[in-house]
């Protein structure tokens, strides 16, 4: 047993024994603070169970895992899922062409330049003696009344127009500047009217502005990305696009019916009455043939070859001059009148009186025939469609009226076998447009 240290209460070997005290009687404020506790709790665990009989709370137990979240990509938009319902549909190369008869009417055709398959189901009905020209994806239409009619170049559904307030009678077909928006037209003057120059809105048809030619002489256009070309009488005239101001104009040796204007070469080439002229962009004359007089009437659509080529026909001979000096480099005659030629790829294909559709390689410094086909009594002016795989198109017709057959060709360009040929059911063709 210890000692306790003086000073120090004494440690009892045995625990102390614990006190019992009566608890004191709750006051009212403690009674209602529990009863409110209480029926908070009880709102809590009814709120519970409603939870998770709900499957809105957590259940008792393990808690089943949620599926985890995925996200699916939307899918990239494709062509066919584009906003294109409203643009014009992009047609292959085609040859468009009015078809007429006596008894049926005109129809305006389209056929694919592949194959020779019918483009449009329901060809629509046009004049018979209208004029076309395609651009933009639409095919323009113009009566000889003036009246002017728009197509999709896709499906051949009549696009809407604003209908122009056009006067005199158009004979001639209008011209398409694309890059400008704008359609040409002129009109066939006659002993008391001059021809007038008009320019319309390409997309709608609204009247630009109007040229009066100055001249009963019917004239001639042309279109370039940067200039409009009028040969009027005896003027040649250039226009900026969208003016009716000319930039510059000058005077021809003589008042002759002309074939187009023909713009290139950083310039623009014309004959009249027989004489070649080459005029550059501002209107200076670089060269004409010949250097003096006039040459033969019947001189044909001068045609750029590239390579320092310029070829042109008189009645059923070929002349070829270099494109910057206008010096003479070779003359093919052919055995009938020449009716009309095109050029493409070192080849230069012409179209003869007597129905013969030829070919002449004038990559080297005289021409070599390539191949020579018949088809028919008589044949247009060639057109060759756009690309390495493009045709020599034509329209052929034989036999005598009422009894005669219109074909439509498209010619292999290197051999000229026939790749397909389409007639035209008891109708005849006057123009055709390759596009």
């Amino acid at each position: 047993m210890s000692t306790p240290t003086p000073g120090q209460p004494s440690q009892s070997q045995h625990p102390p024994t614990k006190s019992t005290r009566r608890p004191m009687p709750a006051s009212g404020a403690q009674v209602r603070f529990i009863v409110a506790c209480g029926l908070l709790l009880v709102l809590v665990i009814t709120s519970a169970v409603a939870s998770a009989a709900s499957g809105r709370g957590r259940p008792s137990g393990r808690a089943t895992p949620r599926p985890a979240r995925t996200h699916t990509p939307a899918p990239a938009p494709t062509s066919a899922a584009a906003p294109t319902a409203t643009l014009p549909v992009v047609p292959p190369t085609s040859v468009y062409f009015i078809a007429s008869s006596a008894g049926t009417g005109a129809t305006l055709n389209a056929l694919d330049g592949a194959s020779g398959s019918t483009r449009w189901p329901q060809p629509p009905a046009v004049a018979a003696d209208a004029q076309i020209a395609v651009g933009e994806n639409i095919v323009f239409v113009l009566a000889p009344n003036g009246a002017l009619h728009a197509f999709q170049a896709g499906d051949g559904k009549q696009a809407v127009l604003h209908q122009p307030s056009l006067s005199g009678k158009f004979t001639a077909p209008p011209v398409v500047n694309a890059s400008a928006d704008l359609l040409y037209a002129v009109s066939q003057g006659d002993a008391t009217t001059h021809s007038t120059v008009y320019a319309l809105r390409a997309r709608n048809g609204v009247l630009r502005w109007t040229y009066d030619a100055g001249t009963n002489v019917s004239p001639t256009i042309a279109a370039a990305a940067g200039a409009l070309y009028v040969h009027a009488g005896n003027t040649l005239l250039a226009f900026n696009p969208d003016s009716n101001t000319p930039i510059w104009h000058t005077a021809l040796e003589a008042v002759a019916p002309t074939a187009p204007p023909v713009p290139a070469d950083g310039g623009v080439y014309l004959t009249s009455a027989g004489v070649v002229y080459r005029y550059a962009a501002d209107g200076k004359l670089a060269w004409q043939y010949p250097s003096h007089g006039l040459g033969s009437p019947s001189g044909g659509v001068p045609i750029s070859a590239g390579d320092g080529l310029v070829i042109f026909s008189s009645g059923d001979t070929l002349t070829a001059l270099n494109s910057e000096t206008g010096q003479k480099l070779w003359v093919q005659s052919e055995t009938t009148p020449i009716v009309g030629t095109a050029y493409h790829d070192h080849a230069l294909y012409v179209a003869l009186q007597n129905g013969t559709l030829l070919a002449l390689d004038v990559s080297g410094p005289t021409p070599k025939q390539m191949w020579s086909v018949p088809l028919g009594d008589s044949v247009l002016p060639p057109q060759v469609g756009p690309g390495p795989g493009g045709a020599v198109y034509t329209v052929a017709v034989s036999g005598a009226a009422p009894q005669t057959t219109t074909t439509v060709y498209a010619l292999d360009p290197h051999d000229g076998h026939t790749r397909w040929q389409v007639p035209v059911n008891g109708g005849s063709v006057v123009q055709f447009v390759v596009a």
